[in-house]
C-alpha cells in the first residue's frame, strides 16, 4: 500500500490490521508474519508492506461463484466445517482477544491448502472496552 497516495482513512485501517494481527494466533485467522515500511524511488513515496499467509484455496466469495457456475452444491458437512472454523475464530476474537471483526463476508474469508477456512482483513476492526460491549464499540478503533 502506498502511504503517500492513500487517504489518511485507508493509511490508518492498515497501520490498525497491522497491531491487530500482530495479536492474533488462531488456527483459522490468516496468520500474520511481518510487515515494514519502504521508501519508494520519489522522496515521500513509502508503501506499507504487510507479510501474511498464503491461502492458496482464493476467498470463500470466489469459491461461491465457482460452485454456483458449475452447480456443485456445497455438502452439509463442507457447511459445517466452515461453520464451526469460523465460529471458532470469531469466538477467540470476541472472548479472548476482545475484537470485533466489523467487516465480515465472504471475500473476508480465505480458504487454505487443506481446505480450512481462514479469517481475514482486520483493517476496521475494534476492540472491545467491556464483555458488555459484544454489539458496541465504544473503545474506538486501534490506531498507530
Amino acid at each position: 500500500m502506498s502511504l503517500a497516495r492513500s487517504p489518511l482513512k485507508e493509511q490508518k485501517a492498515s497501520k490498525n490490521e497491522v497491531r491487530v494481527l500482530q495479536a492474533l494466533t488462531h488456527p483459522h485467522i490468516v496468520a500474520y508474519n511481518d510487515s515494514f515500511v519502504s521508501a519508494g524511488p520519489r522522496a515521500g513515496d513509502a508503501k506499507l508492506f504487510i507479510l501474511m499467509e498464503w491461502a492458496s484455496g482464493g476467498d470463500l466469495g470466489s469459491l461461491i461463484s465457482r460452485r454456483k457456475q458449475t452447480g456443485k452444491r456445497f455438502s452439509e458437512a463442507e457447511i459445517l466445517k466452515f461453520t464451526w472454523q469460523m465460529t471458532s475464530a470469531l469466538a477467540y476474537c470476541h472472548h479472548d482477544r476482545r475484537l470485533l471483526h466489523r467487516d465480515l463476508k465472504p471475500a473476508n474469508i480465505f480458504i487454505s491448502a487443506d481446505g480450512a477456512v481462514k479469517i481475514g482483513d482486520f483493517g476496521i476492526s475494534r476492540f472491545l472496552c467491556t464483555s458488555e460491549a459484544l454489539a458496541q464499540t465504544q473503545c474506538g478503533t486501534v490506531s498507530a
